[in-house]
């Protein structure tokens, strides 16, 4: 009984070694993942181990552990025999000879029993390492795709930061050529978003490592590929700025059919457009109240551009209507028919012969001090003269005037360039309206002169201060409104040009006028039929001064053959451009054929 109990205390001895023997190997194996775990935690580690030495250290430690356990248990089986036949107990003789047998056949049994046991073991071990392996690779696989997300997440940001860069790029680039330019070749703010773009990726890289690491737990297993290093920053790609289109010109249509135009004419007929003349000029009569075969013959030889109306060629209504009409149907072209009806009976023919309902003087108006009254008048006379066929009319006066000036009493709207630019303006708006071209005059301002040129010579001495703080500065308003035409005074203005009068004066009507002011529209002379102007030049040269001063049109020259025949003789010997008599034309027939394209 003894030798039975030895038995199994050494088979549960044995047993026990082995639950040791196990005890110990998981527990070495778990101190051992567990350093391998605590190392690979470690950047350097974790970039450095790779799955192969992973497995083949598990693969190792499985075979080592079945090894020391299958020895263990070996060894308890050896120590247990040995016992046996060490302290065998001495039977009774009687025993020996009937139990012999059974003593063998136990030790068998307890051996196969030790066997069972040993291969029992092994197959849980085996197992149990096989189920430990499959857990080891499916946490490998999750843990792979842990890191293959992370490695995308840094991917993506990595893109983002690059995208940002380029639309930094973009944007410098599509500020325009001058800017690119400027930029690069001072190495300014290109080369600053250069560098910002570059520390922007950095800061990104290194928050996406930092995430990447806090994302690593315990147990996570990294393989042997770092982080992906961030690509290094492309250069910008600069390139040069496409050249700006030329600007397209724009379409005249107007001018286009104006340039044919004149392309066609002679030189005569173009001498002939500039010239604005009464019909006794033009049919050499002393007075002419009607249009017959004489206008008819006059208008075929000089097709002149225009044809100005004065007091004594209006009688009656019934008169007056006959004669324009007639002579209207006689002209082949465009012609200006103008008269100079300014308000108030004295200054208006058609108002003295009760055409219209006579409006009040220029004087009459301001006292009303409403502006809407100078352009209600401006109306009726604009609607009078349309009626007619009249389409351009001599008026209102411009000028500042003074309690000394002769010439303009009662024609001028006041002496500061605040009332008069309002009341002037008014008229012309009401003028234009009524369907006739407005014609202010005289510049650039004879209301302060002592005299009338009609009647004499006039010298002004207004000084050049006076002149551009009060008189220019209507005009210049009146520029800037869109002004069609201006009449020069026959004044000679000291401030200016002393030597003579300011329709013959290039400074005045060229420099001061067309280039200083920017005026784009007809300038017509002064009256050349006046005292100030026959009694001291010829027709011809009052006519070839005119233009070369910068008139585009000559307003009744007292002798009209002379100064047509002068134009054309100064063409001719070049004193005075074709090209010259041509921009001339051209703007008077951006009045004429106003609406015909």
């Amino acid at each position: 009984m003894s030798k039975r109990r030895n038995k199994k205390r050494n088979i549960e001895k044995s047993r026990n070694s082995q639950a040791m023997s196990e005890n110990l190997s998981s527990e070495d194996a778990a101190l051992e993942t567990e350093g391998s775990e605590a190392e690979t935690d470690s950047p350097e580690n974790r970039e450095t181990v790779s799955e192969e030495v992973f497995f083949d250290t598990e693969n190792e430690q499985s075979e080592g552990e079945d090894a020391e356990v299958s020895e263990i248990i070996k060894e308890a089986i050896s120590e247990d025999e040995k016992n046996l036949e060490e302290k065998p107990e001495e039977p009774e003789q009687e025993e020996k000879a009937g139990k012999a047998p059974e003593k063998n056949q136990n030790t068998t049994q307890y051996s196969e029993e030790a066997r069972e046991e040993f291969e029992e073991a092994q197959r849980k071990q085996a197992i149990k390492t096989k189920k430990s392996n499959e857990e080891r690779i499916e946490k490998t696989k999750e843990d792979d795709e842990k890191r293959i997300a992370r490695r995308k997440r840094r991917i993506r940001n990595q893109v983002i930061a690059y995208l940002s860069v380029f639309l930094v790029i973009a944007l410098i680039v599509g500020g325009g050529a001058f800017a690119v330019k400027h930029f690069i070749i001072d190495g300014g703010l290109l080369k600053n978003n250069g560098g910002a773009a570059g520390n922007t990726t950095a800061e990104v890289s290194d928050t996406d490592t930092d995430t990447a690491d806090a994302e690593v737990t315990d147990g996570d297993i990294t393989d042997d590929t770092a982080a992906v290093e961030p690509e290094p920053e492309p250069e910008p790609v600069i390139t040069e700025p496409e050249p700006e289109p030329e600007p397209v010109p724009e379409v005249d249509a107007l001018g286009d059919y104006i340039d044919g135009i004149i392309a066609g004419m002679t030189l005569e007929q173009k001498v002939s457009g500039i010239i604005m003349t009464s019909p006794e000029a033009l049919t050499k009569v002393n007075l002419a109240t009607m249009a017959g075969e004489g206008t008819r013959n006059a208008l075929a030889n000089y097709p002149v551009g225009g044809i100005v109306y004065a007091s004594k060629n209006v009688t009656s209504h019934d008169q007056f209507n006959a004669m324009i009409s007639g002579t209207i149907s006689m002209v082949n072209q465009p012609t200006f028919f103008a008269i100079a009806e300014e308000g108030g009976k004295n200054n208006s023919p058609l108002a003295k012969v009760d055409f219209y309902e006579a409006v009040g003087s220029p004087q009459d108006i301001m006292a009303t001090n409403d502006v809407v009254n100078a352009q209600q008048a401006g109306a009726t006379i604009g609607n009078a003269l349309s009626s007619l066929g009249i389409n351009v009319v001599l008026a209102p006066v411009a000028d500042l005037s003074s309690e000394a000036a002769e010439s303009l009493d009662g024609r001028t709207f006041g002496n500061t360039p605040v009332d008069v630019l309002g009341y002037v303006s008014s008229m012309e708006n009401g003028l234009e309206e009524g369907g006739v071209t407005a014609c202010l005059k005289y510049f650039p301002g004879q209301g302060y002169a002592t005299s009338d040129p009609e009647t004499s010579r006039t010298v002004i001495d207004k000084s050049e201060e006076d002149y551009r703080a009060g008189d220019l500065q209507v005009y210049q308003a009146c520029v800037d409104n869109g002004t069609k035409m201006i009449m020069i005074s026959n004044a000679v203005i000291n401030a200016f040009d002393d030597s003579q009068p300011a329709s013959l004066s290039e400074h005045i009507v060229t420099d001061i006028l067309r280039n200083e002011m920017g005026y784009e529209g007809v300038i017509l002379s002064g009256n050349l039929g006046d005292a100030a102007i026959m009694d001291y030049y010829g027709a011809d040269e009052a006519a070839i001064l005119a233009i070369k001063a910068g008139c585009d049109m000559i307003l009744n020259p007292y002798e009209f053959e002379t100064a047509y025949n002068g134009i054309i003789k100064a063409v001719g010997d070049g004193v005075i451009s074709e090209e010259r008599i041509n921009d001339s034309l051209k703007r008077i027939y951006r009045i004429k054929y106003a609406g015909s394209v």
